[in-house]
């Protein structure tokens, strides 16, 4: 699990969140979220849509709230709303998920699904914890912006999406071969991973080049989450992507080359 599965959100993830990324339970979240119809053969009146209310922040963005916590402003920069993929271009039943803030985690909410985030910490925020195959942690760029969305999908899978801007082009690819490196070097170790094993990390790298790094993560061992982890990393020009979506092992993958495309769309904007 990263710091940025644990931290990105409250109620969910983003990872993403979860009030924890990595955690949650697929069919627990499944249970207690409300639902909507969404037959079109439904033959009589179809049932009342339970929107869950949007958290409104205290003070302006920039102030603190009364925990004392900074509220943290919508936009990064030139970075905004536009920079991120919007919820429908995850797939179907994605949505936009305003992160309320957790004081235990030590961050606010800014009534949004957008926020930036501290540079320093985003960037260690993105290095798995548990990765048996990296001996030494890849030293990543700090960009100069950082913005963060958060999302929630089918059975309130949990997403984040992060738009780092660099000084030049040179760091934002040093960025990307730092996650290149990261996805190489977190294979399943030998015999396996057992329940009771420290809490291991393995990453499934799907396509790795310099522009792009498409992976899949699970979390194995003692306090393993239940979610498969679809990771897309994309480079254009001073800017870097990143898209993670959650989803339960046994539901459909999310499509990572469509996701890549999707995000690098946004991305420059």
């Amino acid at each position: 699990m990263t710091v940025l599965q644990a931290r990105g959100l409250a109620a969910a993830t983003v990872v993403l969140l979860l009030a924890g990324c990595g955690g949650g339970d697929p069919e627990a979240a499944d249970r207690e979220r409300p639902r909507t119809s969404t037959s079109a053969a439904a033959t009589s009146a179809p049932p009342a849509v339970v929107a869950p209310p949007t958290p409104t922040p205290t003070v302006e963005p920039g102030g603190t709230d009364a925990a004392g916590l900074v509220v943290p402003p919508e936009t990064a920069g030139d970075l905004d709303s536009r920079s991120v993929p919007q919820a429908p271009d995850l797939g179907a039943g994605w949505t936009r998920y305003v992160d309320p803030g957790d004081v235990a985690e030590g961050y606010a909410g800014n009534g949004s699904w957008v926020r930036a985030r501290d540079v320093s910490e985003v960037v260690q925020s993105v290095v798995p914890l548990g990765c048996t195959g990296l001996t030494s942690v890849p030293r990543l760029p700090v960009p100069e912006h950082a913005l963060e969305a958060t999302y929630r999908g089918p059975r309130d899978a949990p997403g984040v999406a992060l738009v780092l801007e660099y000084r030049n082009r040179a760091q934002a690819a040093a960025f990307v071969a730092g996650m290149a490196r990261i996805a190489r070097s977190c294979p399943e170790p030998a015999g396996g991973v057992r329940a009771g094993d420290p809490l291991t990390v393995v990453v499934e790298p799907v396509r790795v080049t310099d522009r792009v790094v498409l992976d899949r993560r699970r979390e194995h061992g003692a306090g393993a989450g239940e979610w498969l982890w679809s990771e897309a990393v994309v480079h254009e020009g001073d800017r870097v992507g990143l898209l993670i979506l959650a989803s339960p092992p046994s539901g459909t993958r999310p499509d990572l080359p469509q996701l890549a495309e999707r995000l690098r769309a946004a991305v420059p904007r």
